[in-house]
């Protein structure tokens, strides 16, 4: 995996040897699946990669917004609207409405990055 900052000083990663150019602040998850990731931005593209949700996980470290919720996806929480609580746990409600399931064991680090940055996200219980 590749990346090149475009005229803008935007991040973005190189797939598909380069053809394709995705800015990291587009990304709103990146799902896991075996050997293979599917990457979905928030103007509805979808991207397949080869490569595996640990190396996006490793890569995409230092961006500091995007976690690792569960075993096999990663939200960038910029694109997160509130954080729903259920009596099954925790769930990230993305702004398109979308519900994601967050780990037992990695929902206080979310929360924690979210009161740190001061997003407003809603604790709303259902």
């Amino acid at each position: 995996m590749k990346t090149c900052v475009d005229t803008e000083g935007t991040l973005c990663l190189l797939l598909a040897y380069g053809k394709i150019r995705v800015p990291v602040s587009s990304i709103a998850m990146i799902r896991g699946d075996g050997n293979y990731s599917k990457i979905y931005q928030t103007n509805g593209k979808e991207f397949l990669s080869s490569f595996t949700l640990g190396l996006f996980v490793r890569f995409l470290n230092p961006c500091r917004q995007f976690f690792l919720v569960n075993k096999g996806l990663v939200l960038n929480m910029d694109h997160v609207g509130r954080i729903v609580k259920k009596d099954c746990g925790l769930f990230a409600e993305m702004r398109n409405g979308e519900r994601h399931p967050l780990s037992r064991r990695r929902s206080r680090k979310v929360l924690d990055y979210l009161q740190l940055h001061g997003i407003g996200i809603q604790m709303d219980t259902l």
